[in-house]
C-alpha cells in the first residue's frame, strides 16, 4: 500500500511539473482575473450572468462567489477540458509508459490528481479575483472574503475534478483518446445540464446529488420563493432584483453531500481508467484490415470522379487532390458523406440535411486542420517548396470543395424549386464552416478545439 501511494505521488508530481512549465498555464492564470470582471456585472450593467424569475440577484459577497462558481462549473468546464487536452501533458512517451511495470491505476490517479490541482489553482485565482472585485462592488462592511471563496470553490471544484477524471479515463482507452472522446465529453456535459435542469421540474424536487455542476442544487435553497425561470447568461427581460442567500445554498447539507459524492465519483472514474487501461498498439487487427479493404473498395468510384484533377492529369491541382485524400482518411467518411449528400435531394435542408452535413464534415475537416500543425511537423512543412500560407489556402480550398460537393444535391434541388431561402445556410456550410475549422486548427495546432466548440455551436 505504501509503495502504491508512493507511485501515485511520483506520477502526480511529474504531471504537475509538466503543467507548471507550460506558458499556457500562466496565460490562463493572468487572464482569469480579467475575465472575472465580466462574470460579475455591476449593478448598473445591462446584462446579468444569473437571473431568477427574470430578476437579477441582489449582489452580496456570497452571490459574487456563487456567480463565479456557477460560470466556472457550467460554462468554463468545456474550456477546462480543452486546456487539459491541449496542454503539455497531451504528448506522452506511451512506448515506455504503456509497458511500465508499475500499476496503471497509480499512474491514472497520479495524473488525475495533478490535472485536478492545476484546475483548482486556476479556480482559486478566479475566486481571489472575486474577492478583489467585491471591494469595488460592495460597501466595505459587506465584504466577506470567506463567503466569496466558499461560493466559488464548493460549486466548481468537484465539477472541475470530474472533468479532469473524464480526461484521465479517456486517455486509458484507445477508442476515446481522439475524436470519440471529445464527442463523449460533449454528451456527458450535455447530460449533466439536462439532469440538473430536472431539478426545477415537477412538484417534488430531486436530490442535489443529480446536479453534477452544482448550478441548480445550490440555488434552490438560496431563494425563498419558488424558482420558475432560471437563466445562466444575459437575459433581456430583467425586472428588478431578488434576494439570494448564497451561504444557505452552498452550505446546505444535501448540497455539500452531493459535492463530496461527485468528488468521489471523479476519483473512482480515474481509478477505473487504470483498471481498464489498454495499451496502444501499432499493429492493426485482421478484422480492422478487412473492414478497411471493404470500405476502400467502395471508394473506387468516388476516386474516379476526381480523376481529372489527379497529379497525373494536372500538376496545378495536385495539392488540392493531396489534401482531399488526407481529409477522407479513413475511407468510411466517403460513404457517410454520400449518404448525407443524397439526403439533400429528398429532405429539407434547414431542419435535417444542414445539421447532418455539419456533423458529417466536422470530423474529417477538424482532423485535417490539425494534422500537420504540431511543432515538430511545422518545422518539416516549412522546408517544403510551398509556403505555410499557400499550404493553408490549399487546405481551405480542399475543405470548401468537399463541402460544395456534399451540398451540391441540395443546391440543385433549391434551383429546381426556385427556393433561395436556404442559400445563406448552404453558404455557411460551404464557406463558413471550413474557414472556421481551418483557422482554429492552425491557431491552436490541434483538431479537438474546433471540434468541441463547433459541436457545442451545433447543439446551441
Amino acid at each position: 500500500m505504501t509503495q502504491f501511494l508512493l507511485h501515485i505521488n511520483t506520477f502526480a508530481r511529474i504531471q504537475f511539473r509538466r503543467h507548471l512549465k507550460s506558458p499556457a498555464l500562466w496565460f490562463v492564470a493572468l487572464a482569469t482575473p480579467v475575465a472575472a470582471r465580466f462574470m460579475v456585472p455591476g449593478p448598473g450593467s445591462d446584462y446579468a450572468v444569473l437571473t431568477i424569475n427574470n430578476a437579477r440577484p441582489l449582489q452580496t459577497a456570497g452571490v459574487i462567489g456563487m456567480e463565479l462558481g456557477i460560470i466556472a462549473a457550467l460554462l468554463l468546464s468545456p474550456f477546462a477540458y480543452i486546456f487539459l487536452r491541449a496542454g503539455p501533458t497531451r504528448i506522452v512517451p506511451w512506448q515506455v509508459e504503456d509497458i511500465t511495470p508499475s500499476r496503471h491505476t497509480a499512474h491514472m490517479l497520479g495524473n488525475w490528481i495533478a490535472d485536478t490541482l492545476i484546475l483548482w489553482l486556476i479556480l482559486l485565482c478566479l475566486a481571489v479575483a472575486g474577492v478583489i472585485i467585491s471591494f469595488f462592488r460592495l460597501p466595505l462592511d459587506a465584504v466577506a472574503p470567506h463567503e466569496t471563496l466558499l461560493g466559488t470553490l464548493l460549486i466548481a471544484a468537484p465539477a472541475l475534478a470530474f472533468i479532469a477524471a473524464l480526461r484521465t479515463y479517456f486517455s486509458a482507452r484507445p477508442l476515446l483518446r481522439g475524436a470519440s472522446g471529445d464527442v463523449m465529453f460533449f454528451l456527458v456535459w450535455l447530460g449533466g445540464i439536462i439532469m440538473a435542469s430536472a431539478y426545477f421540474i415537477g412538484d417534488t424536487s430531486p436530490r442535489a446529488i443529480s446536479d453534477l455542476f452544482g448550478f441548480a442544487a445550490s440555488m434552490s435553497p438560496a431563494v425563498a420563493e419558488p424558482i420558475q425561470f432560471y437563466t445562466i447568461g444575459s437575459s433581456p427581460n430583467m425586472q428588478g432584483t431578488i434576494e439570494v442567500d448564497a451561504m444557505a445554498g452552498v452550505l446546505d447539507p444535501d448540497f455539500l453531500l452531493s459535492r463530496l459524492f461527485w468528488l468521489a465519483v471523479a476519483g473512482g472514474l480515474a481509478a477505473l481508467g487504470g483498471v481498464l487501461f489498454k495499451p496502444r498498439s501499432q499493429r492493426q487487427k485482421p478484422k480492422r484490415l478487412a473492414n478497411a479493404k471493404f470500405i476502400t473498395s467502395l471508394s473506387v468510384g468516388f476516386d474516379k470522379v476526381f480523376s481529372w484533377i489527379t497529379p497525373k492529369s494536372s500538376r496545378l491541382f495536385a495539392p488540392l487532390w493531396a489534401n482531399l485524400n488526407q481529409i477522407l482518411i479513413p475511407k468510411s467518411y466517403i460513404l457517410i458523406l454520400l449518404i448525407v449528400a443524397g439526403a439533400g435531394w429528398i429532405l429539407p435542408f434547414k431542419t435535417f440535411v444542414g445539421p447532418a452535413i455539419w456533423l458529417a464534415l466536422l470530423f474529417p475537416l477538424t482532423t485535417h486542420s490539425g494534422r500537420w500543425q504540431s511543432r515538430n511537423l511545422t518545422g518539416f512543412t516549412a522546408t517544403l517548396p510551398s509556403s505555410p500560407s499557400s499550404q493553408f489556402i490549399w487546405r481551405l480550398l480542399a475543405g470548401v470543395f468537399l463541402a460544395l460537393l456534399v451540398c451540391l444535391p441540395a443546391i440543385i434541388k433549391s434551383f429546381a424549386r426556385e427556393d433561395i431561402t436556404v442559400f445563406p445556410d448552404i453558404a455557411f456550410m460551404v464557406l463558413g464552416l471550413p474557414f472556421i475549422i481551418m483557422v482554429l486548427g492552425t491557431l491552436t495546432r490541434s483538431a479537438f478545439f474546433a471540434r468541441l466548440l463547433l459541436l457545442m455551436a451545433w447543439y446551441m
